[in-house]
């Protein structure tokens, strides 16, 4: 295997040289964002916006790898035709960091390392070090549901617990997580890994307005009960796990929910003036991405003619000690605030995608003002906004004093029957635990 010239090349030539059978190989073209088979292609996400994206396959089919113009890595010296080779592209605006990694068990040592920064001039070798600090934070890789493979850093486990067996997908980078088994292990040291979006949680429909359900958080890793229920953990250490709910479909009928269900002694205190509220916490009704880990999203189901999305604040830490700021960043607009005697659970946005319609629902507690003693009542208001039609700068009305009850029951009175969800998952043969 060998690095090769950094300077741009010319890419017809090697093409040509393809074509007439004297290079046999797959020239990979990492910035590319389609790839032929037997390639495997995986996405994600990491922070400031950053896109990511991984491309593997053996060294039989990659043994050139480019950026755009530019040669980075050869593969045609290794003997060892079925060595496992993962390119991954780190990009953030214009700054992109490429990562090579070549596992071959005929080798030693058998996994090898390279890393390269491409700008528009340049492609230059950089350092592990040098591609972790760009990374800066967590690396959310995809899952989707309808896929027979999934990202190599997630692997499968069987976990038994109240006499059931779970199957779990979770991210095996860290050393008291892998086996001996799993190629989680390349990426021991390359920093924290989430498992979100999970995609697809329900089939895709073939409608191309609709986009794919998702659900997304800061997941180690999840597993799926049944249609309607996931188990999510945030922590190696397993300390922090949590139930998330699919809002049910009642007798034909839409039925909004918090998908977090709270602790019964969670609310036993009287909420902090916000001045003294330890957190600060800004759900963006714009994006599902880029939430902090307090917040997990359900994504774009499809009901009737509605796309329901979901923000909610898991009680990793207590929502009476958080001032809530609800936003559309796209447009810069603020839709609610906290206030001393009030505390956010989650927020739901309605949109119809057949006339545009959107709703936001922020769901709030509210401290009752004849509370006896120390025991703190609270009342449920859902507070409702709507975007103005056609009216720019994009501005929210607040519809709570407006007939909210109107809009609250058209809202949880939608009309829909169950859509399919994916089949069962292949499991690899290394699942038990």
């Amino acid at each position: 295997m060998a690095i090769i010239s950094y300077a741009k090349v010319n890419l017809f030539f090697i093409l040509a040289m393809a074509c007439m059978g004297l290079i046999q190989c797959y020239i990979v073209d990492v910035s590319q964002e389609t790839f032929p088979e037997p390639l495997q292609v995986y996405r994600g996400s990491f922070w400031a916006k950053g896109k990511y994206k991984m491309v593997r396959s053996t060294a039989q089919y990659i043994e050139f790898i480019m950026h755009g113009n530019f040669s980075l890595y050869s593969t045609r010296d290794l003997k060892n035709k079925n060595a496992d080779v993962f390119v991954e592209e780190h990009k953030r605006g214009d700054h992109i960091l490429v990562a090579v990694l070549v596992y071959d068990t005929t080798s030693s040592p058998p996994l090898q390392r390279s890393y390269f920064e491409v700008g528009r001039s340049h492609a230059n070798p950089v350092t592990r070090a040098c591609k972790n600090g760009f990374v800066n934070g967590p690396l959310a890789v995809a899952f989707d549901k309808q896929k027979d493979t999934w990202h190599p850093v997630i692997d499968t486990m069987r976990r038994y617990r109240n006499f059931n067996v779970h199957l779990w997908y979770v991210i095996c980078n860290h050393a008291c997580d892998y086996r001996a088994t799993t190629e989680a292990r390349h990426w021991y040291g390359d920093g924290e890994y989430h498992v979100s979006p999970i995609t697809n949680i329900e089939c895709k429909d073939n409608d191309e307005r609709i986009p794919p359900s998702t659900l997304s958080g800061h997941f180690h890793g999840f597993s799926n009960i049944g249609r309607r229920f996931y188990a999510v953990v945030m922590d190696p250490a397993w300390k922090e796990r949590y139930s998330i709910t699919i809002p049910p479909i009642v007798r034909g009928v839409f039925r909004p929910m918090n998908i977090v269900t709270y602790p019964e002694d969670l609310f036993d205190e009287f909420p902090l003036p916000e001045v003294s509220r330890p957190m600060n916490l800004q759900i963006d009704v714009s994006t599902l991405e880029g939430h902090c880990s307090e917040v997990v999203i359900l994504g774009n189901l499809k009901r009737g003619n509605w796309l329901y999305t979901q923000y909610s604040i898991l009680p990793r830490k207590n929502p009476l000690r958080m001032n809530v700021k609800v936003v559309n960043v796209q447009h810069d607009r603020t839709i609610y605030e906290t206030t001393d005697d009030t505390f956010v659970t989650h927020v739901e946005v309605f949109h119809n995608y057949i006339n545009k319609m959107e709703y936001v629902v922020v769901n709030t507690k509210k401290l009752c003002q004849n509370t006896p003693g120390n025991s703190p009542w609270y009342e449920y208001i859902k507070r409702v906004y709507s975007p103005r039609d056609n009216v720019l700068p994009l501005t929210y009305v607040d519809l709570t004093d407006q007939g909210r009850h109107v809009f609250l029951e058209m809202l949880y009175s939608i009309e829909a029957d169950y859509p399919p969800i994916p089949a069962a998952r292949r499991v690899s043969s290394s699942s038990d635990e």
